[in-house]
């Protein structure tokens, strides 16, 4: 009776923890995503902005 008291508290966090992971990653991707889209925005103003000036 040891070891079977622990192993499902185990799994259950193990896959908790796994979950949480997993949604961390997507929303950093997505950040990530949205990021190099304003950096792609700012380039693109910035070459319009040398483009007016000269």
């Amino acid at each position: 009776m040891g070891m079977e008291a622990y192993l499902l508290p185990m799994v259950i966090l193990l896959l908790v923890l796994v979950v949480t992971l997993i949604s961390i990653d997507s929303k950093l991707s997505r950040q990530i995503k949205q990021n190099k889209d304003i950096e792609d925005a700012l380039y693109r103003l910035i070459e319009i902005t040398k483009q007016k000036s000269q």
